[in-house]
């Protein structure tokens, strides 16, 4: 059997840092506050959808309650990058290990879903004081989408 080497084409890789800009979030506040609610029939429940009682509790946390810049901070205290590979631009966070010679680990979730999964076993991971063997982390977001390139 024969393989044909592929054309090696380097990789760009660039250090990412989430950053909603504030304009984003203060517009997602007046879309809220401008909601038009619908008429809901008695007795209905999750059968027809989301009901109306509920919607406009989770509605009013994303007014008063939700801080979407602690939200960014935790999401923003692992190292991320973005990198095309094959064509495709990628969103990933890399955690090196503390021991001597960590072992490398490949964590990636589905979709829908975030690398924000992965926040407390990181440490557990990656920490050569625990009895497990340490890894060097490189976890890939597949909801690659949120953060790709424009």
């Amino acid at each position: 059997m024969r393989f044909i080497e592929k054309e090696k084409n380097p990789m760009s890789i660039q250090p990412f840092t989430i950053a909603t800009p504030q304009a984003t979030l203060d517009d997602l506040q007046e879309r809220l506050a401008r909601t038009i609610w619908p008429d809901e029939a008695e007795g209905v429940d999750w059968n027809y959808g989301t009901p109306l009682g509920y919607l406009k509790e989770l509605v009013n946390y994303w007014q008063h309650s939700y801080d979407w810049r602690a939200q960014e901070a935790k999401l923003n205290q692992f190292a991320q990058f973005r990198a095309e590979v094959d064509g495709q631009n990628i969103h990933f966070i890399h955690v090196r290990g503390k021991g001597p010679n960590p072992t490398p680990l490949l964590l990636i979730h589905g979709w829908p879903d975030s690398f924000y999964r992965f926040h407390k076993i990181i440490p557990l991971l990656t920490d050569p004081g625990r009895t497990l063997p340490t890894y060097r982390e490189l976890e890939r977001d597949a909801s690659w989408w949120s953060f790709r390139r424009a």
